[in-house]
């Protein structure tokens, strides 16, 4: 059988595809330089605390979570030990376990066991573990595999809002969050291209039902309502769905067992006893583009902007988790 002749004629040169900017960005971009252009100290909070400790820390701090550690007294190594991560979002959980119906007095009588708790035994894992050298990782790994969890089938997890660097010795070194990255994205929001113009209805990046409360409603049932239907807000509409403010977790930071009582309160008045009414306008409508969103939640340090038509009536979220969803996909 003769050999098979090679064909000596010169072949067509491949197509390279290109390369958007906002692709270069995400693939060219390590979370070094990230973590580089948002250093920060990282607040840790020993195991043995309270958690009416950790709600005072992550309220001096302007923070809504922190590692857990062990002291590095107690271990032979050098550095704090990692346990586990304490946020509003476990302790909200944490607070309104076992609650039976609207009992919130039955509530607030039990609450200071919870709030003498130790940390140890409340941390919670809204946070994803990174050995010090996924600081070489892309933009995009950090997006696909850290935030969002849908890399491969081995490291796929569900959405996780910060992820955490540590040493061989469990020290945490940095911690990363969708806020940071959306910080990065504004800063670089040219790489969006014409893509920054158009509307958040046109990009997909609305998420809808909204979970709503009532302003009448007791605070209590908003954030219960929060932890039914796990979420980090809602948002606070009048008899006639109009749009009134936002409760949220970041509402109960620095809220002690004596000033628990205050969840009986309606919602809009709990929200202004707490000194968290915000400034900012937190909405926008759906023709909003999404350079003015990520300009707004920068800003004003926002995680969500609820979407509201012309007569203010809620119709949907826009929120950090999407955004990253979009720029990895688009």
């Amino acid at each position: 059988m003769s050999a098979k002749r090679e064909s000596t004629a010169a072949k067509p040169a491949s197509k390279k595809a290109s390369t958007s900017p906002l692709e270069a960005l995400l693939k060219g971009t390590t979370v070094r330089q990230i973590t580089k252009q948002q250093r920060k100290h990282v607040v840790t909070i020993e195991h043995s605390a309270r958690v009416t400790v950790a709600l005072d820390t992550l309220a001096e701090n302007n923070i809504l979570s922190a590692p857990v550690v062990y002291a590095s007294s107690m271990e032979d190594n050098d550095g704090d030990t990692f346990v586990g991560m304490i946020d509003m979002h476990t302790i909200l959980n944490g607070l309104f376990e076992g609650v039976q119906g609207d009992d919130w007095q039955g509530l607030i009588d039990g609450s200071k066991d919870f709030f003498s708790r130790m940390l140890i035994t409340v941390v919670g894992e809204d946070v994803e573990l990174r050995f010090k050298g996924y600081s070489q990782t892309s933009l995009h790994e950090l997006i696909v595999d850290g935030f969002l969890g849908e890399g491969t089938k081995e490291e796929a997890h569900a959405v996780r809002h910060r992820v955490a660097m540590f040493t061989a010795t469990g020290r945490i070194t940095n911690i990363i969050s969708m806020s940071d990255v959306i910080r990065y994205f504004q800063a670089h929001q040219q790489v969006f291209g014409e893509q920054l113009q158009a509307s958040i209805t046109d990009l997909g990046l609305i998420t809808s039902p909204v979970v709503t409360s009532l302003e009448t409603d007791a605070a209590a049932a908003g954030l219960y309502k929060m932890v039914q239907e796990k979420v980090a807000a809602v948002a606070v509409v009048d008899k006639k769905g109009k749009f009134k403010g936002q409760l949220s977790e970041t509402d109960l930071r620095g809220i002690t067992a004596d000033s628990l009582d205050q969840i009986k309160l309606p919602v809009a008045a709990f929200i202004k006893q707490r000194g968290h009414a915000h400034e900012a306008d937190v909405t926008c409508l759906a023709s909003a583009s999404l350079v003015s969103v990520l300009n707004k939640m920068v800003t004003h340090n926002l995680h969500r902007l609820f979407v509201t038509d012309e007569a203010r009536k809620v119709v949907g979220v826009v929120s950090h988790t999407e955004i990253l969803r979009f720029a990895v996909s688009a």
